[in-house]
């Protein structure tokens, strides 16, 4: 299951996202109810393109090298959870910052528990 869930549950979105972050920043931006034009959000899209392009190469990694993965996701994803759920404290409803919010706790805790029981 582990070997399936990093290219297709980690992988795959932080490749969609590190694109649309990357690439389409503003339209990314507005749809998250956050300003257009910041140059962090092409910086974010690389880090995704970036850390999806290893969770997909992670499925056929040695073991030291899925733990660095999960690591890396379990340590990312809910911190930029952390900042879309104060994103939402402070009023922004927007349905991709509360959908995004969602995510980045539920994927890695997932992951995390694959990886513990696939030991």
């Amino acid at each position: 299951m582990l070997r399936y869930f990093l290219p297709i549950g980690m992988g795959v979105p932080l490749i969609v996202a590190g694109v649309g972050h990357g690439w389409f920043g503003d339209t990314a931006a507005r749809r998250l109810g956050w300003p257009a034009g910041s140059p962090f959000q092409r910086e974010l899209g690389f880090w995704d393109l970036g850390a999806g392009i290893v969770a997909v190469t992670a499925a056929w990694a040695s073991r030291p090298f899925v733990l660095a993965v999960v690591v890396l996701n379990a340590v990312f994803w809910p911190l930029a959870g952390i900042v879309h759920v104060r994103d939402m404290l402070a009023g922004n409803r927007a349905s991709d910052n509360v959908a995004t919010a969602a995510i980045d706790f539920l994927a890695p805790v997932t992951l995390v528990a694959i990886y513990l029981v696939s030991r």
